[in-house]
């Protein structure tokens, strides 16, 4: 009984395949990649700013930061309790 369900399942695979082969050629492709690529920048980079931003002001506050701590900024998590840590994680 399992074979058959397993047997169609691999002939709609194979199907889908051929499919997606045929229809996404490769400006597509190309298009569907830039534009993931581009998605990928406008969430990750403001997201990215902000986790900056928001660690700076909770352990500023505590302590006096490193001058270069921007480039290890996961250092500084010691500093923060666990709610703050809580509210570092969203980002």
């Amino acid at each position: 009984m399992l074979e058959a369900t397993l047997v169609p399942g691999a002939v709609l695979s194979v199907d889908l395949v051929v499919l997606l082969a045929t229809v996404l050629t490769a400006p597509v492709m190309t298009m569907l990649a830039v534009g993931a690529l581009l998605l990928g920048l406008v969430v990750g980079v403001p997201t990215g700013f902000w986790y900056h931003v928001i660690l700076y002001r909770i352990v500023s506050a505590k302590i006096a930061v490193p001058r270069k701590w921007w480039l290890s900024p996961s250092d500084l998590h010691v500093h923060l309790t666990d709610a703050e840590q809580r509210w570092i994680r969203l980002w």
